[in-house]
């Protein structure tokens, strides 16, 4: 079995338990409800003392808390034996990790998003004015005595001297109180601190945004730094950090998919495992049913775009053969186009356009490539502030049934076009109804649906792809407002049921939900409600969670490769029900080539344990949907069910929650 090493240490914590040390006044580090206090301590609120002491509070009022003495008089103290301490044991561990960094003068910030502190390390000097911080990011796993750490950042950039600021402005500060870092929110009275350059401040310091390049065995040597600088030299009568280095993955919590799912099926039942060289050698999995009868329309500024675009389509371009050698497509063309000058005249004239020429409701036999200078080649991640033309006249063709492919005109003329064509093939295939390629696997008769959401402004959307079949072939997708989430999800969830049963004539086996966030139990409910009540089947259901964007605090090594990333299909057991699933295309022990730079993503499951899944074939399925992404040949670590989504999520979020409703939309990806 592989050799891994995580980014974690463990801990050692005496037997003795501390004091702790109470206060009414904003003055220690931890918080806590009055109510809830009373409920943690309810057993032990004997002492005539603390009783007095507390009478005054009421349930909504605030007790500050610490395990180190204050340094003022208005406190009270409370033994070992008179208070829980294996409920407070996680905030006594990051209090003495947040003293040993303040006293090494590391900034930290006790309470960021999503880990349990941060520090800072000052790197280098930006200029006068600013300084360079790498911040690492420490997360407490008392149930494993282990300490999990990364680096969140490596040019956090702030300010040596203190900076006049509003105090609606959305920044971090210095708070001049204790030194910590934290967010402005809107504090009164806090105009004069030192301050986190925010993305305005950066963009006016012309520090670029972009994410830097990771490597893993980079990244291992920086934390081994870390923990032998700073994390070793922890130790304390009553906590240490123990030595022996990051630690080895227990074999416990080690596995891998099953190999099968690392191969594909190309045409006449060939296998690859990469879609790079399957699609060379054997072509796609399935034709298109409209592949006979498919026309394009070409939506264009430029007359030589357009041209040189249908010749490469149509003759191929160094190694790309062309649209009908590559995918099975002839690149027939509609008797009409559409001509424009600049991106208002296109929007100027698109509805005339269709209204002239478009009479039909529906069309299944057009094809609509847009050249388009102001968008990139189907982003795959859209900003909000981008022109929405795209969005636009997208929406203006779907609503007749017809797909789209947007294609940068400036990318035409470029010496790597002969790279992107073969990914724009493959998205044209796809949206025809083709299967470029499907997964070496038993077809299963599982219902499995993706939910993701998007945020513009304030305002948030959920999209959803359903998968009647692990093919890779869309049964349904759906988007509404976050709003009325709860209804629109039961309801859509119940229709892509009745779908099922009907287009097989059979209830499915299972169902599975890829989900971007935990659920709560009225939805775990709601659910349960559906099937067994509402539509009165004994299937099982399990919920995976997701997360969105790549692991950000685990990381794993693999030792037998020079520190590097662990082989694709390797997944590790972090927690009781959360996984890292590496994901990436490092397919063999010793690849023969580079492999690129990938980091796992983060799956929790839930409500599999009593429904008869095994965790090992919800993180394989995982996997599989990952390689049935036929946005291009690049393999992602994100599964379909929740790419499609995300992006679904985008349209419905452009296109005011509702999205157009045929066969087209329904049934096809016509996102990519």
């Amino acid at each position: 079995m592989t050799n891994l090493i995580i980014n974690r240490v463990n801990y050692i914590l005496s037997e003795e338990h501390p004091n702790l040390y109470l206060s009414k006044i904003d003055n220690l580090i931890f918080r806590m409800q009055f109510i809830h206090f009373k409920q943690r301590l309810s057993n032990r609120l004997k002492d005539d003392t603390l009783l007095n002491w507390l009478k005054e509070l009421k349930d909504e009022d605030y007790i500050y808390y610490s395990f180190t003495p204050p340094t003022f008089n208005d406190f009270l103290t409370i033994k070992p034996e008179n208070y829980p301490f294996n409920y407070f044991k996680a905030k006594f561990v990051r209090e003495q990790i947040i003293n040993f960094f303040k006293a090494r003068n590391f900034l930290v910030e006790p309470f960021p998003k999503g880990k349990d502190l941060s520090v800072y390390e000052k790197i280098d000097d930006f200029n006068n004015d600013w300084s360079i911080y790498r911040r690492y990011d420490l997360l407490v796993r008392t149930h494993r005595k282990e300490i999990a750490f990364n680096i969140g950042s490596e040019k956090t950039i702030i300010s040596n001297q203190t900076k006049q600021f509003h105090s609606t402005d959305k920044i971090r500060i210095i708070d001049t109180k204790d030194n910590f870092v934290k967010p402005l929110a809107g504090k009164e009275g806090v105009n004069n601190c030192r301050i986190v350059a925010n993305k305005q401040k950066r963009d006016e310091l012309g520090i670029s945004t972009e994410p830097r390049k990771f490597n893993y065995n980079t990244l291992y040597n920086q934390l081994v730094n870390f923990y032998n600088n700073h994390l070793l030299s922890i130790d304390k009568e009553n906590f240490k950090i123990e030595a022996g280095g990051l630690k080895n993955v227990d074999l416990t919590d080690l596995n891998k998919v099953n190999i099968n799912e690392n191969l594909m099926l190309f045409g006449k039942e060939k296998t690859d495992i990469n879609a790079v060289t399957g699609m060379r050698d054997y072509g796609i999995y399935k034709p298109s049913p409209k592949a006979t009868d498919v026309k394009f329309i070409f939506v264009y500024e430029n007359s030589r775009d357009a041209n040189q675009l249908y010749l490469y389509l149509k003759n191929g371009l160094k190694h790309y053969p062309g649209l009908w050698s590559y995918v099975g497509i002839p690149i027939r063309l509609s008797d009409i186009k559409l001509q424009y000058n600049g991106t208002e005249d296109l929007k100027n004239k698109i509805d005339n356009f269709i209204s002239e020429n478009l009479n039909n409701e529906y069309y299944s036999d057009l094809f609509v490539i847009v050249i388009n200078p102001n968008s990139s080649q189907e982003k795959e991640e859209l900003d909000e502030n981008e022109d929405p033309t795209y969005y636009t006249i997208k929406r203006k063709f779907l609503e007749k049934g017809i797909p789209t492919q947007f294609i940068q005109d400036k990318n035409i003329h470029s010496g790597s076009f002969h790279y992107f064509l073969p990914n724009i093939s493959i998205g044209i295939l796809a949206k025809l109804g083709g299967i470029p390629w499907r997964l070496k696997t038993k077809r299963t008769d599982e219902l499995v649906i993706g939910f993701n959401q998007k945020t513009i402004g304030e305002h948030q959307f959920i999209g959803s792809a359903v998968f009647f079949s692990n093919d890779g072939q869309l049964g349904k997708t759906f988007g509404f407002p976050e709003t009325n989430s709860e209804t629109a999800l039961i309801g859509n969830l119940k229709s892509a049921i009745e779908q099922f049963i009907s287009q097989k004539e059979l209830p499915p086996e299972r169902l599975v939900i890829h989900y971007y966030k935990p659920q709560s139990g009225k939805e775990q409910k709601s659910i349960e409600d559906l099937i067994q009540k509402e539509l009165r089947l004994n299937i099982p259901f399990a919920i995976v969670e997701i997360n969105d964007s790549k692991s950000q605090m685990d990381i794993c090594f693999d030792k037998d490769f020079s520190t590097g990333m662990p082989e694709s299909g390797t997944y590790v057991r972090v927690s009781k029900t959360e996984y890292l699933l590496f994901n990436n295309t490092r397919y063999q022990k010793n690849p023969l080539r580079s492999v690129a730079e990938e980091l796992p993503i983060k799956i929790s499951i839930h409500f599999a344990d009593t429904g008869g899944f095994s965790h090992r074939d919800l993180i394989s399925q995982v996997y599989e949907f990952s390689r049935l992404y036929w946005k291009g040949l690049k393999q992602r670590s994100q599964p379909a069910t929740t790419i499609y989504s995300k992006l679904i999520a985008e349209f419905t979020a452009n296109y005011n929650g509702e999205l157009p409703n045929n066969d087209t939309v329904n049934n096809t990806p016509w996102f990519l």
